[in-house]
């Protein structure tokens, strides 16, 4: 079972069992996809290692092998994507101006941190370093 079948199984338990569930709460809805999509998970590795344990052997898929499959990232890998930068954008717009323009600078336009600390006024690379750092650590406890 590939990774898009797998997430359309487990929204299709979410919308099948959503009346069932009691708490209408968001935190509470979250661990309850959550949970659905961990025993999925579970399932289609048991499914997938077989009786005790071990991986099972498995050929290549002829269609795959002759190239009638597209072996490029399908849909679902692309909105996966698309929904973690839009995520990395909302927790940068959280982050004082400073933090949040170093860490465009040197993550996402890939400058030395000796021109960062130019375009921004500091004293030294390490400096420029320093509040690298210290960004990064702010983006993740606001992840």
């Amino acid at each position: 079972m590939d990774t898009g079948d797998l997430v359309q199984s487990v929204f299709r338990e979410v919308i099948r069992d959503i009346g069932s569930l009691r708490s209408r709460d968001p935190v509470g809805v979250r661990n309850w996809i959550r949970v659905k999509a961990e025993n999925k998970v579970r399932e289609a590795l048991r499914r997938h290692l077989g009786a005790g344990g071990r991986r099972r052997t498995t050929r290549a898929s002829t269609e795959v092998v002759e190239g009638r499959v597209d072996p490029t990232p399908g849909i679902a890998t692309h909105l996966d994507a698309e929904a973690a930068a839009a995520r990395v954008r909302f927790v940068l717009g959280c982050l004082p101006e400073a933090q949040a323009l170093v860490v465009r600078l040197r993550d996402f336009e890939g400058l030395p941190y000796g021109e960062i600390a130019r375009r921004m006024g500091l004293p030294t690379a390490d400096a420029a370093r320093m509040r690298h750092a210290r960004a990064l650590i702010a983006l993740r406890q606001r992840w």
